[in-house]
């Protein structure tokens, strides 16, 4: 499909925070990594799996060395934990507590959850070594709630693959790259067949980050003048550059809810990076730090509850959550 560039006005309004950034209970160096539709938190926090409830009290979900990376409506969690080997294993927690450690043929280095749906289905990467290669390589791959895992489609010339989210309907999105032509935004569709997404900037870096369930994706893609601009795909592929108006210097975009609103990261021209919210007609708003220069946002639900995390002064960060209108 040919590549079809719209840009969104930057004086269109964005939705505006109603609270935020505020401060989940937990160590310093927390973050929260996803959020559900009843409004349950997870993340990592004094370096394990944390669920926050929806009164923002927090519970340990495993051990420590382990990480929670997503959360579905049902209360399926999926993230990682690292074994005695020093290396990581992808694992499913189920609403009771009890830890599934998903399968992975042999020869796999670690493997990594980044996402799971409401069916169940998680999706991820396995670290690799090919025979007579100097270094490991990804494979994205996809296991059902049954626990069987499947790989999904790659270049024949790919060096790595990153995972990032999963739809309802089990399209997958990600960023692709090989040492010719960096980094790629790719869609996988249910059946794990791979589509590169068209970039801003023909053979300029782009990556997708987010989907929801109508198709949207959203991720970033490099600029003519070699700043990263989020953007958007819809269904049809055609992107539209979410735009980096003054002050800002570059942005990324990477969550997007079923109502259409996108969060992201933006850059200052101080050199910040502040989490930020672009409205369904275009626009940016800042959403608020806490007292240090970065903040940034993880997820949104369709409620507008929007997690991630936020730095104070001293270099530490917090998990944090805003409340957009």
């Amino acid at each position: 499909m040919g590549t079809v560039v719209a840009v969104l006005s930057s004086t269109a309004a964005a939705q505006a925070a109603t609270s935020g950034p505020v401060v989940l209970p937990g160590c310093a160096g927390s973050s929260a990594s996803d959020v559900n539709n009843r409004g349950v938190i997870v993340g990592v926090s004094c370096g394990q799996a944390v669920r926050w409830d929806t009164k923002g009290r927090y519970t340990a979900i495993d051990t420590s060395g382990s990480e929670a990376v997503s959360i579905n409506d049902r209360g399926t969690v999926a993230g990682l934990v690292n074994a005695s080997s020093g290396s990581a294993r992808a694992v499913r927690w189920e609403r009771d507590g009890r830890r599934v450690v998903l399968p992975v043929p042999p020869g796999t280095l670690q493997s990594l959850a980044r996402a799971i749906n409401n069916s169940g289905s998680v999706v991820g990467v396995l670290d690799v070594e090919p025979p007579g290669l100097p270094r490991q390589r990804s494979k994205p791959v996809r296991w059902a709630a049954d626990g069987t895992m499947s790989e999904l489609e790659v270049s024949p010339v790919n060096d790595y693959t990153v995972i990032a989210d999963v739809n309802d309907s089990g399209a997958v999105v990600g960023v692709s790259a090989t040492s010719a032509a960096g980094e790629t935004a790719t869609l996988w569709d249910p059946q794990g067949r791979l589509t590169h997404l068209p970039p801003l900037v023909e053979g300029r870096a782009s990556g997708a980050y987010g989907i929801n369930d109508a198709g949207t994706v959203v991720g970033f893609a490099m600029a003519a003048d070699g700043a990263w601009h989020a953007v958007k795909w819809d269904r049809h592929q055609r992107i539209t550059d979410l735009g980096s108006p003054p002050p800002w210097n570059g942005s990324v975009a990477q969550a997007i809810n079923n109502r259409g609103q996108v969060v992201g990261l933006a850059a200052t021209t101080t050199g910040r990076y502040h989490a930020v919210a672009w409205g369904r007609r275009g626009g940016i708003t800042d959403l608020g730090v806490l007292s240090g220069d970065y903040g940034t946002t993880a997820a949104i639900n369709d409620f507008g509850l929007v997690v991630g995390a936020a730095q104070t002064d001293d270099f530490a960060n917090h998990a944090v959550y805003w409340r957009l209108r």
